[in-house]
């Protein structure tokens, strides 16, 4: 394209050229030039010409007829077509053809008539002078703008023809690199190719398997060495040959063909393009042997080109024969190990249920204090070995098949509750807490084998409780997703104790496998709880592993999908509100106050009752939000989230315990306060101090609409040691806790109530503050047994709380001197013991 535009360029600037030429040779400016010297020639010869003088007036027709030749071949110039449509230019040009056309019959007429006509002639002429200059200077003029013209035209168009020709050399110059870099990469490529020509034949030709390349014919176009220790032939007796009769066996031809025919035709693929296969083949012997081979089809140049990579797997299946058969071996003994043990496990149950009636009979007979002991020794055994041998009826009906999984709608918060309390004693032995946390998205109702499932959580709490001491348990669940009416779940068992080495997680969940296997190991078993829980979630449809748990123990996840029950899961029996005793409850205590906390535990575990603490509102309602209860007692003046707030809160938020009854305590509290807290969803107020006969008629008939507390001391009343100190109630305190608690709660609240008195005196807090420690010393003093001071307390309390304000001088004196004197009872009380 740049060769044909530059050669376009050069040609235009050839014609241009010969135009000039041209022109030179037309001499157009000559003729210019002398128009108007022959115009004066003719009007002189029309001057001097007369009828004496022949010979002039020759001369005129002479003059005149090279001015009119000169007139009409200047009209003919190129540079007059360029003369603008003008009135003035046209009228002159007019004008002078006009002159000349009239005097063309007088100048070809007779010479009478020429002679005659000179007068009017000369003046004819004469009038076109002015025309005749006019267009004779125009004329100069267009010749010369159309000079510079042509010469700028020229200019440019050689600017132009070298500019495309500097272009053309450019893109003959990147054409020429673009053509060396593209035959470089040519040879790159080619060696390439040549490269992994010969990688792919290496490949081909040291292939532990079979490579055998066909045609559409089935003729065998490349056969490598592993083909030829396969099959027998050489490649020399075999390419060139059909596949078919040289390798498929006899039997399997008319399939090869059907199939080949098949593929060809329609594209239909069976074999062709469908991974490894299992079959036969046919060695050059004629003996039979078993092959796995894989075909791939490509088109080659219009051509079909089959590879087939095949492999002798006659070892491999001689080997999974001989491993079925030692497989078999193996399960057959473990069935017969299995019915050993289950036999056994019978055998030895049925004496020990006998041994252990009569250790139960035994115990209801009258016994000294080293026959009662040796009695729970054996109990204790017993209840060990009893334990034992369950566990290997578990496992050896797990493994046999025989048993059976029973689904029904169950709660999971109540499976978690009720394993929860099944470990309480073995987590206060080993000094743990334990929590349970199950995420709102779970289903309240799900259809499985709770009775399974507690096992299984049971033994990795209890567990967890072995290897944990003065530590964190927690169990959890959470929803990951609802499809198809099933729930999938993730159940956790998370503790911080020592934890399992990344090395022994995998063999923990093998039968009789421990960690610790010596003979002085600190937790005793038979290694088959966790093989059990194994085969359980298995039966399950889930899966069990171990990780680390966030607090540096272990973290056991079971992965479960179970369906989501139609009917609700029962419900747990409902304590009887009439009846004078209820068995052990599980009850929710929010309490700010750590004595309270522990005096109020004390009494409700030694009736038998389960407990679990919240230190402040917040807390309290988190703890109602994970497991259900039958009973919360809640403090109502506490730090952030008061009791109001929370109770309401655990009311309108509907969790398991939206409907559970919800005792208020408090140490006192106004009429318009308690209308309150019934319309937050507390009928009934138990007032401090609890007594312990207060205590156990709420739990006879816990949710009745009354105050069963005694009534607290009445303010102001006198302040001698009868006053200060409830002997009764002292006592009951002590006993509660124990003698070497109790002296520790006395040191604490001897203290706190100094800490008061010094904030109180420097009148520097503000009335709040001050009056929420006055609330919680005032539930302290009512637990203890300290009425004077309890009353002075609450009647602090109630002023702050009416007026907004510190109380009159008089009530802050008194309660500092009944603190002060409260102490000193306290401190000789305690040494007096």
């Amino acid at each position: 394209m740049a060769i044909g535009l530059t050669a376009l360029l050069w040609l235009d600037l050839t014609q241009r050229i010969d135009k000039l030429a041209t022109s030179r040779s037309d001499n157009t400016q000559w003729t210019i030039s002398q128009l108007e010297v022959d115009y004066f020639r003719l009007v002189l010869a029309a001057e001097t010409a007369n009828h004496d003088d022949l010979g002039a007036v020759a001369g005129l027709r002479t003059r005149f007829d090279i001015f009119y030749s000169r007139w009409r071949t200047l009209g003919r110039a190129e540079a007059y077509a360029l003369l603008p449509e003008d009135a003035r230019y046209k009228a002159a040009q007019a004008e002078v053809n006009r002159v000349l056309d009239a005097a063309v019959p007088l100048i070809d007429g007779p010479e009478a008539e020429l002679v005659a006509g000179l007068p009017d002639l000369q003046a004819q002429f004469e009038a076109i002078r002015e025309p005749v200059r006019t267009i004779a200077l125009r004329g100069l003029d267009i010749f010369a703008e159309q000079s510079d013209r042509q010469r700028r035209e020229i200019v440019a168009l050689i600017l132009r023809t070298g500019l495309v020709t500097l272009v053309l050399l450019v893109v003959l110059t990147i054409a020429a690199i673009l053509m060396i870099a593209a035959g470089r990469r040519a040879r790159e490529d080619a060696q390439r190719i040549e490269e992994v020509n010969r990688n792919l034949s290496m490949i081909v030709e040291t292939s532990l398997d079979a490579i055998i390349v066909a045609d559409a014919q089935g003729i065998v176009r490349a056969y490598n060495p592993a083909a030829e220790a396969i099959f027998g032939w050489t490649q020399a007796e075999i390419i060139g040959r059909p596949m078919a009769e040289m390798m498929i066996p006899v039997h399997h031809r008319a399939a090869h063909a059907a199939g080949m025919k098949r593929f060809l035709t329609t594209g239909e693929r069976r074999v062709i393009g469908a991974g490894r296969v299992q079959m036969e083949a046919c060695h050059k012997s004629g003996g039979l042997f078993p092959v796995e081979v894989s075909i791939t089809h490509e088109r080659v140049g219009g051509r079909h080109v089959f590879v087939s990579f095949l492999r002798d797997i006659t070892h491999r299946l001689q080997a999974e024969a001989d491993l079925r058969a030692a497989r078999d071996e193996a399960l057959a003994a473990a069935r017969k190990k299995s019915e050993f043990l289950a036999i056994m496990s019978h055998e030895i149950r049925t004496p020990l249920n006998g041994i252990l009636g009569a250790i139960d009979l035994l115990q209801a007979t009258p016994l000294d204090e080293a026959q009662a002991r040796h009695v729970r020794t054996l109990r204790r055994s017993g209840d060990i070995l009893l334990g034992h041998v369950n566990d290997v009826l578990d496992l050896t009906r797990l493994e046999t098949g025989t048993e059976t999984l029973r689904p029904r709608p169950m709660d999971l918060r109540a499976v978690f509750d009720r394993v929860l309390e099944n470990q309480d004693g073995a987590a206060r032995k080993a000094g743990n807490r334990m929590s349970a946390l199950v995420a709102p998205d779970v289903p309240p109702s799900l259809l499985a084998d709770d009775r399974r499932l507690s096992q299984v959580l049971l033994n990795l709490v209890g567990n967890a409780n072995k290897f944990t001491s003065g530590g964190e348990i927690v169990l959890s669940a959470c929803c990951l997703g609802v499809a198809d009416g099933q729930a999938r779940l993730v159940l956790s068992v998370a503790d911080t104790g020592v934890g399992i080495p990344t090395g022994d997680r995998a063999r923990i969940f093998e039968d009789f496998v421990m960690l610790d296997p010596s003979y002085d190991r600190n937790a005793q078993g038979t290694g088959l709880g966790l093989g059990i829980a194994r085969r359980i979630v298995q039966a399950m449809g889930g899966t069990i592993d171990v990780r680390d748990s966030a607090g540096g123990g272990a973290d056991f996840h079971i992965e479960l999908t179970l369906p989501i029950a139609d009917a609700p899961a029962a419900a747990p029996a409902v304590p009887d509100r009439d009846r004078a005793a209820v068995g052990p409850l599980s009850v929710l205590m929010v309490e700010d106050n750590p004595i309270n906390r522990e005096v109020l535990r004390a009494m409700l575990e030694q009736e038998g009752h389960r407990v679990t603490e919240a230190a402040d509102g917040t807390a309290g309602v988190a703890a109602a939000a994970t497991a259900r209860f039958d009973l919360l007692l809640m403090d109502i003046s506490m730090p952030g989230m008061n009791g109001t707030e929370a109770a309401r809160a655990i009311r309108e938020g509907g969790g398991p315990n939206a409907a559970t009854p919800i005792v208020a305590t408090t140490a006192h509290a106004l009429p318009a306060e308690i209308a309150s807290f019934r319309a937050n969803g507390m009928p009934q107020t138990l007032t401090k101090p609890i007594s312990r006969a207060a205590l156990r008629a709420l739990l006879a008939g816990y949710g009745a609409d009354e105050d069963l507390s005694p009534p607290a001391a009445t303010p102001g009343a006198g302040t001698g040691t009868a006053d200060l100190l409830d002997p009764a109630k002292l006592a009951e305190f002590s006993e509660t806790l124990g003698d070497t608690r109790f002296r520790d709660m006395i040191a604490q609240f001897a203290q706190d109530a100094a800490v008061f008195e010094a904030r109180l005196a420097a009148g520097q807090d503000d009335a709040s503050a001050l009056a929420a420690t006055a609330h919680n010393l005032a539930g302290s003093a009512g637990m203890i047994g300290l009425p004077a001071l309890q009353g002075l307390l609450a009647a602090f309390e109630t002023a702050v709380k009416t007026t907004g304000a510190l109380p009159p001088e008089a009530l802050r004196a008194d309660l500092l001197r009944t603190s002060a004197e409260t102490r000193a009872e306290l401190g000789d009380l305690v040494d007096a013991d």
